[in-house]
């Protein structure tokens, strides 16, 4: 978990350029995208999030993985 939250966190710090080249769709929101969270009254929260499909096999989409950082890719999930 360590290693794919660090592999997660040298996406996220990457120039924008990059990020947007994962940009989401509305067909499946796969990929990376940001939103503005607002509250009356509050404090504006800003966040970015990368959705993927992991599970089944048949809905990842190979294209929304990103190259960089390579950890990204090669980190998996212990079987149960």
């Amino acid at each position: 978990m360590d290693r794919a939250r660090e592999a997660w966190r040298e996406f996220f710090h990457q120039p924008m350029e990059v990020k947007q080249r994962y940009a989401n769709s509305p067909m499946t929101y796969e990929g990376y995208g940001s939103r503005l969270g607002v509250q009356k009254g509050a404090v504006l929260d800003w966040s970015d999030y990368y959705f993927l499909h992991y599970l089944p096999p048949a809905l990842k989409d190979h294209d929304k993985w990103p190259s960089l950082p390579s950890d990204i890719r090669s980190v998996k999930v212990p079987s149960q």
